[in-house]
């Protein structure tokens, strides 16, 4: 087994361990609070460190909470669309055809700058008999017009706009970068899937053989067929790890 695949299967790893992964961000809230009261030189600390233990408590169990209610919600949205093809065709491509070659060679040509932070634009597809085809990519400024009022559009490791008012202009499908250039991005983590129902994203970075690209929905991903990176299909671990070799 390469690094590539150990990479990857890493990622795998550690998408499928959201439980672990929510007590870890209630730890960071912990470790954030304990730099806040920092009693190390104190006479008395010892109300502190019982606050500290109480708010760290917290934390962890508003963490568990999140992640329990995310993948209960996940779980009714997968059944909706596993029953209702007809409704989601994007959500059961076989292959994702991106028929916007202008687009693409932007994508990609940005994702080669090697950016520090993530940026995005949106996409515009149809389903052609069990094909998405991407046919239009907006240049990346369009999401400015989609901003959360009192958030960044972007940081380092997020890309965060009004998915939601998008879907309703008729966009369905969004791509974005990834700024850490690891093998794990073939593991589409579950923060990215947090897309609209029906949609089918890109998400680009960058590799020592050059910028990559690849598909994804709820379920499943979509990796290039061959150098074009044109045609991308659905692939599963076995032919990710194929892919990798």
């Amino acid at each position: 087994m390469n690094k590539k695949q150990r990479q990857y299967l890493f990622g795998r790893l550690s998408n499928n361990l959201d439980i672990v992964y929510s007590c870890f961000s209630g730890l960071l809230g912990y470790d954030l609070i304990g730099n806040i009261l920092n009693y190390q030189n104190m006479e008395n600390p010892e109300p502190l460190i019982i606050a500290e233990g109480i708010l760290m408590i917290h934390c962890g169990v508003r963490s568990l909470r999140f992640g329990s209610l995310h993948r209960f919600l996940s779980s009714i949205i997968n059944y909706e669309i596993k029953t209702n093809k007809s409704k989601y065709p994007l959500e059961h491509s076989k292959k994702v055809i991106i028929d916007d070659s202008d687009g693409l060679e932007i994508l990609l040509n940005r994702t080669a700058r090697k950016e520090d932070s993530e940026w995005g634009t949106l996409l515009n597809a149809y389903d052609d008999k069990g094909r998405a085809v991407i046919y239009k990519i907006s240049d990346p400024k369009v999401l400015k017009n989609f901003k959360i009022p009192g958030k960044k559009l972007n940081g380092k490791t997020w890309m965060c706009f009004n998915k939601a008012k998008a879907n309703e202009l008729g966009y369905n499908g969004c791509h974005h970068y990834h700024p850490i250039n690891e093998w794990d991005n073939f593991e589409i983590n579950n923060f990215d899937r947090l897309s609209v129902p029906n949609w089918i994203n890109l998400l680009t970075f960058n590799l020592p053989e050059g910028p990559e690209i690849i598909g994804y929905n709820k379920k499943f991903v979509y990796i290039p067929k061959n150098k074009t990176k044109k045609e991308l299909f659905l692939a599963s671990p076995k032919e990710i790890m194929e892919y990798l070799s």
